[in-house]
């Protein structure tokens, strides 16, 4: 941001309207400024050097030292700070959210003595599991609920993020995340989530998880 009282942008419309060449536009900065914010050059046309003599005494950058200064820029920009959700540091607690890995048939086993109509067959995906609830509003008497990926789970899900801490995708879904689906949406009780699959643990990775249940405890 410039400094509004540099005399620099005071905006001289002598310099602006006058039919006379009384200054010049600076390469660096691109400002139009007097001829007396230049250093004298009688090698250039106009005798005046081409960069005024703030962009002058300003020292250059190597190209490492601008690219950092860039990516500092883009990494607190308002742009990005509204990408990064307010519980970033648990989405980023990876050895923390494995916790207690279990089995995706292991998990649908237990999840089905809660909710005897939901049944799963292979996904779209090789190796994903597509779980339904068998009613009578879904096609074939079938309604989608959610997908696990096959073979072992992380307790809690692990998420992908780049270099800038903005979250890009769902890693490996850990297998608290449809069990808080069916607890949300009243499938299931948080007590028998508790009663089958134990209570979660305290700690940064199951922050979202914890805040989650007790909003939906509370609004009861």
């Amino acid at each position: 941001m410039h400094d509004l009282n540099d005399p620099r942008y005071a905006g001289n419309p002598d310099v602006f309207f006058s039919s006379e060449l009384l200054g010049k536009e600076c390469v660096c900065c691109g400002n139009i400024l007097e001829f007396r914010f230049f250093q004298k050059d009688s090698s250039i046309r106009d005798g005046y050097k081409s960069r005024c003599i703030k962009c002058e005494q300003t020292p250059w950058l190597s190209i490492a030292e601008n690219t950092a200064m860039l990516r500092e820029k883009n990494y607190n920009s308002e742009a990005l700070k509204k990408q990064r959700p307010p519980w970033l540091d648990s989405m980023k607690c990876d050895i923390g959210r494995i916790g207690r890995v279990m089995d995706s048939t292991d998990f649908l086993k237990k999840l089905k003595t809660l909710i005897p109509r939901i049944t799963w067959r292979q996904g779209a995906f090789a190796d994903d599991l597509s779980v339904f609830l068998v009613d009578g509003r879904g096609e074939l008497g079938y309604r989608y609920l959610w997908y696990v990926p096959k073979g072992n789970l992380p307790e809690f899900s692990i998420h992908e993020i780049d270099d800038r801490d903005v979250p890009i995708k769902e890693k490996r879904r850990g297998w608290r995340t449809p069990l808080l689906r069916c607890i949300l949406s009243n499938m299931i009780s948080e007590e028998d989530a508790n009663r089958v699959f134990g209570y979660p643990p305290d700690g940064l990775a199951s922050e979202v998880y914890r805040k989650r249940l007790y909003d939906h405890r509370n609004q009861k």
